[in-house]
């Protein structure tokens, strides 16, 4: 956590410009945290600003990606901003698919082998029992309670 409030550790912008050297942090006035900008374009004036930080923000070419109170200063802002990255996310969305389908199709060749073995019970118990046998199968050919 920084010694004052508008100090940004060394290692935290070393991370950021090593995560993303397109990234920038500054301290909004008007909200009291810190704001994590990308910029995206050359300086544009939109339209109505929300704030000294928001119109400062375009005029530099910059988009919001991220806004957090001075205590949040850790890990947790790069995991934030990792989830959001489509860029870098891409990659690895593949590799979740590639997992959710490895998940599915075990769990249908799961699903047929235990209803193949219920099946071979069923179909064994079924073809062992005789109708005209009292005793399942035992005694073939003589006569039970039905012949």
């Amino acid at each position: 956590m920084p010694s004052k409030p508008y100090d940004v550790p060394r290692w935290f912008l070393d991370r950021l410009d090593s995560f993303d050297n397109l990234l920038r942090i500054r301290w909004g006035h008007d909200d009291g945290m810190w704001r994590i900008e990308r910029k995206v374009s050359r300086g544009k004036a939109w339209g109505e600003f929300g704030g000294e930080a928001e119109r400062q923000m375009l005029l530099d070419g910059y988009v919001l990606c991220l806004r957090f109170l001075p205590n949040q200063m850790d890990s947790r802002v790069f995991y934030t901003l990792f989830i959001g990255d489509m860029h870098r996310i891409r990659k690895y969305a593949e590799k979740m698919e590639q997992r959710e389908v490895d998940d599915i199709m075990y769990k249908r060749r799961r699903f047929s082998e235990e209803n193949e073995y219920a099946a071979k019970q069923w179909w064994t118990t079924m073809n062992s029992l005789h109708p005209k046998t009292k005793s399942g199968g035992r005694d073939r050919g003589k006569l039970g309670q039905w012949g």
